[in-house]
């Protein structure tokens, strides 16, 4: 189980690119892109799927399309990523970072760009 929360802007500039340059965003994730799917799971309380950018390429399910709310409710996907998703959303990340029991996550829009992904037991 995890939940996500909106970070606080910690850098401001005057553009995502500034924000890419500050924050010392490498190549490799300035490629990688966060993507929100429809879950093809029916019998889910849990509608969407949420595909993190990371070496082992975690999937989670969750409860609202990410991340409008303060805290969404997530748990893993069992299943491999759909091979035809049905995709909501696909955004450029600028960073995607595991840090214990949390991921960072920073997209490259103007808003919603920030959420820690929060694993409890």
């Amino acid at each position: 189980m995890c939940r996500t929360e909106p970070m606080a802007n910690v850098i401001m500039g005057s553009g995502r690119l500034d924000i890419r340059m500050e924050a010392g965003v490498s190549e490799r994730d300035a490629m990688r892109v966060f993507v929100v799917a429809r879950n093809p799971q029916l019998d889910t309380k849990l509608p969407y799927l949420v595909k993190l950018p990371l070496e082992d390429g975690l999937v989670l399910k969750a409860r609202e399309v990410w991340p409008t709310t303060a805290r969404v409710y997530c748990h893993p996907f069992e299943e491999d990523w759909p091979g035809e998703p049905d995709i909501l959303e696909q955004v450029p990340v600028l960073h995607c970072r595991r840090r214990g029991a949390a991921i960072d996550l920073v997209l490259d829009r103007p808003r919603l760009a920030r959420s820690q992904f929060v694993f409890t037991e």
